[in-house]
């Protein structure tokens, strides 16, 4: 009897009901689905660490010997170490893409993951080559490739198409985002290559038993004794370092957001279970004066909210991994290359969802608790009017001065503070999720014009390739009027902090460059002057007037600097020089790249790629693709969110007055003017809650903002008419529920509420 009753009350109050669903749906939803994806990105890319014994540190230089190898290897946290030989080659096809090439004798660290054709050999001839850059150009296994490399034209038939651990996410020096047209990498066996290339290596692979790096860094400078050029560790190996911070945006993403769903969930169950027991007193009366226990009736009512809640968290739970997930893949995919996308089921990630069930139930039982404790004859009478004191408002001296309505409205506020305080969370919410999707949009359109206005002046970059001669760059800047611009990794150190990041520098007029501070204040570097980027400064613990140290990779020697200035850089962090500084300090100007305003064709040689703002701004704009998937889906949970808690906030709020309402009419009060008392006390929940929300979006833009990784720092940029967009929605939002509401005005029957009390 007690369960067709259940279903019975809610099918009557159906639309409560499936706002509380909805609710719980959407937030376990958005939980289960984007943890499922990031749990699935990182656990995959672990197991493909594992597998393919990926390397924890990368000592780079040329004059590696076997005494370093031994003393090394003896490290007490060292467990394995090899060679290794990286070459620069340029393919001999239509566009003259580059390919990083990897000469190995022994493949034990950072494998290669064959994803089709014969597993590598040292003794066979042929070549292992990235798949998604031979996706790119359409290049199958058994196909011979032909490339330049120190000179050298060569050609091999791909033995596999592959993808490694150092490379899931690879880009050309200077590029934006990874170009698998332009940019490529290879595995080849160093046995195979030219005499000429088999005497040296320039890099060495070292596993350690240990995550904490920085004893086994130190250990390995005091072996090289200045002999490495770079050192860098796992954590700050650009692969490596962006799919964790990627991993980790997107595990803000899947956290944040359902708290404000749960919160939601929390309001909609409060109120709905307000108004259905407060209206099904006399019931439990009844049911108690027929004999059943009170905690049988509390077991019931529990139900209601136990019952909608675990449907809509475990349907949550089962679609938001099917398909929210999918939505991230072709995105996340064109920049990472791992074996497998796929989902994982965790039982980690229903921990949400069940605290969303625990809390919507416990909510009803205290809702519930206070009802069934009474005897059936206090059950069958009104509830008693609570003796309400003046409020601190009702007590200001330009209260008498307020009118009729604005009294009334104030004084209904103060006295049911949960009731305002829900729909003020309500409206804050919305307000709140409006003001991240859009503010978001703005910070992207913000960054984009950044890069690619503010500190770019020119229309075109030309990037040279690594063989570039002297005579090249010279006839290049005969025939075209621009600049050069040398870009190049760089270590940097301070105090107990070490960081990779880039130096960019500039010939001593540049003009078609800027650098700024994030007032986009001028700064005008002179002969001796060091800027760092703001960001590199966060991560070393940095400011104007500290001193750093920093090398170019290739570099034995450290450079002791102080830092002159703090410049915004959106996607290049590092430091920034002219070049007569940069001479200054022993090391030669060896441009990188060219930037003109002036018409350019293909015919230079010496460039590797040519690049216009608008392509490079196409190739950004991919990139965020995925934020604009959020912008969506924060945009769509934002509006439902406003409807479903105004709803139900506007149903409990006209049944709690609607005897006061009676008593209006009857004493003259035309409808017209009941509508009004209605649409003005949530003009006024809303004046208050705006605000609160435009704090609680800010908030929201900058958490997921801090997890864009160390590479890119996107400043946090709300535009005016996003402020006035966001508050104007959830005002009309409100406004429009309001009016729904205040039609029931019309159908108020005086006879029957006032004749109730009796």
């Amino acid at each position: 009897m007690l369960r067709k009753k259940m279903f019975r009350d809610i099918f009557k109050h159906k639309i409560q009901f499936l706002s509380i669903f909805l609710m719980v749906f959407l937030g376990s939803f958005v939980y289960a689905g984007v943890s499922a994806e990031y749990i699935g990105m990182e656990t995959i890319a672990e197991n493909f660490y594992d597998d393919t014994n990926a390397a924890n540190i990368w000592v780079y230089g040329s004059n590696f010997n076997e005494d370093n190898l031994e003393e090394i290897e003896n490290l007490d946290s060292v467990t394995g170490i090899e060679k290794r030989l990286e070459l620069s080659a340029t393919m001999t096809m239509e566009g003259n893409p580059s390919l990083k090439l990897n000469a190995i004798d022994d493949h034990k660290i950072s494998q290669a993951y064959v994803m089709e054709g014969d597993t590598f050999d040292k003794d066979n001839e042929g070549i292992y080559l990235s798949e998604l850059f031979a996706d790119a150009h359409d290049i199958k296994v058994g196909d011979t490739i032909e490339f330049e490399v120190m000179g050298m034209k060569l050609d091999y038939k791909v033995s596999a198409l592959i993808t490694a651990p150092d490379y899931v996410y690879y880009i050309k020096e200077g590029d934006l985002v990874p170009n698998h047209n332009n940019y490529g990498y290879a595995y080849i066996s160093k046995s195979n290559l030219p005499e000429e290339v088999q005497s040296y290596y320039s890099e060495l692979l070292i596993t350690t038993d240990t995550d904490n790096y920085k004893d086994a860094v130190n250990e390995i400078e005091d072996v090289v004794n200045g002999e490495a050029s770079a050192i860098v560790t796992r954590d700050e190996h650009s692969s490596y370092n962006t799919l964790a911070s990627e991993v980790a945006q997107h595990e803000a993403m899947g956290s944040i957001f359902p708290i404000a769903f749960l919160l939601i969930a929390v309001l909609s169950v409060l109120t709905t279970m307000i108004r259905l027991i407060s209206s099904q007193r006399p019931i439990i009366s009844t049911l108690k004066a027929l004999g059943f226990k009170k905690r049988k009736i509390l077991f019931h009512y529990l139900s209601y909210g136990f019952v909608i809640s675990l449907a809509g968290a475990v349907l949550g739970v089962i679609v938001g991994p099917l398909t929210l997930s999918y939505l991230f893949y072709p995105s996340m995919s064109s920049s990472f290359a791992l074996p497998s996308w796929s989902p994982i089921l965790s039982w980690s990630f229903l921990g949400l969802p069940m605290l969303l069930v625990l809390v919507c139930t416990f909510i009803t039982y205290l809702v519930c608790r206070s009802y069934v404790k009474e005897s059936p004859a206090q059950g069958m009478r009104l509830q008693a009017t609570k003796k309400m004191k003046k409020s601190i408002v009702e007590r200001i001296w330009f209260w008498k001065h307020l009118g009729f309505s604005n009294q009334w409205n104030l004084r209904d506020i103060f006295r049911n503070k949960a009731r305002s305080a829900m729909a003020i969370v309500g409206i804050a919410g919305c307000t709140g999720l409006l003001v991240c999707a859009f503010g978001i949009l703005d910070s992207m359109n913000n960054f984009m014009d950044w890069q690619f206005r503010d500190l770019s002046h020119y229309k075109t970059q030309l990037k040279f390739d690594e063989t570039v001669t002297g005579e090249q760059m010279m006839h290049l800047d005969n025939s075209l009027d621009g600049e050069f611009i040398m870009e190049q990794a760089i270590e940097i150190k301070a105090d107990d902090q070490r960081r990779t990041g880039s130096v960019s520098v500039y010939e001593d007029d540049y003009g078609l460059t800027s650098v700024l501070d994030s007032s986009k204040e001028v700064i005008e570097l002179q002969d001796g002057d060091i800027s760092i980027s703001k960001k590199m400064a966060s991560l070393l613990g940095v400011e104007e007037g500290d001193k750093i140290s920093w090398r170019i990779y290739g570099g034995e020697e450290w450079i002791r600097s102080e830092i002159t200035y703090i410049n915004y850089a959106p996607t290049s962090q590092g430091i920034s020089m002219t070049q007569t500084t940069l001479e200054q300090n022993d090391y030669t100007f060896y441009p990188s790249i060219f930037v003109t305003n002036d018409k350019v064709d293909d015919s230079y040689e010496g460039v590797s790629s040519i690049w216009s703002q608008n392509q490079l701004e196409t190739e950004m704009d991919e990139r965020l693709e995925m934020m604009n998937l959020l912008v969506y889906i924060l945009a769509l949970a934002a509006v439902l969110m406003a409807l479903i808690v105004l709803y139900c906030l506007g149903i409990i709020s006209f049944m709690e007055k609607y005897r006061d309402f009676a008593t209006l009419k009857v004493l003259g009060f035309k409808t017209k003017k009941i509508r009004w008392l209605l649409i003005q006390q949530n003009l006024y929940l809303a004046i208050v809650g705006i605000p609160f929300g435009f704090l609680f979006g800010a908030f929201l833009i900058k958490v997921i903002m801090a997890d864009m990784g160390d590479a890119i720092d996107i400043l946090m940029y709300i535009s005016p008419q996003t402020w006035i967009l966001c508050g104007a929605m959830t005002f009309v939002i409100t406004m429009v529920i309001s009016i729904m509401f205040s039609r029931r005005a019309k159908k108020i029957d005086m006879v029957a509420a006032l004749k109730a009390n009796e």
